[in-house]
């Protein structure tokens, strides 16, 4: 796997008087940039997914007319309820070349 580096994403900040702002941890990404399909067509949310230097799970999603969200997970296994299946399954991958997705077909 690469090496850590410094990661610098622009996230909406609803908390925030100044809503985008700049995050910067250190880590790897696992997957970039990879679009969903919605309603059909592909290119809903993106999503990029890192692995921090602490070993946590970042994960940064946005959509083509926004600044992205940052979420953070202890684990993999933790965020897999807000990933999609595809997505869930490239990061899986990354993390354990032995992963396989199991069809339910």
């Amino acid at each position: 796997m690469g090496a850590m580096e410094r990661i610098m994403v622009n996230v909406w900040d609803d908390n925030s008087d100044i809503p985008v702002i700049k995050k910067a941890f250190r880590g790897r990404w696992l997957v970039g940039d990879m679009a969903t399909e919605v309603d059909g067509y592909m290119g809903g949310i993106r999503w990029s997914v890192a692995l921090t230097q602490g070993e946590r799970i970042a994960i940064y999603s946005s959509n083509p007319h926004s600044f992205g969200k940052l979420e953070v997970y202890e684990s993999l296994e933790d965020a897999e309820d807000d990933l999609p299946e595809d997505v869930y399954a490239a990061v899986a991958s990354q993390i354990d070349e032995n992963y396989v997705q199991e069809l339910d077909i």
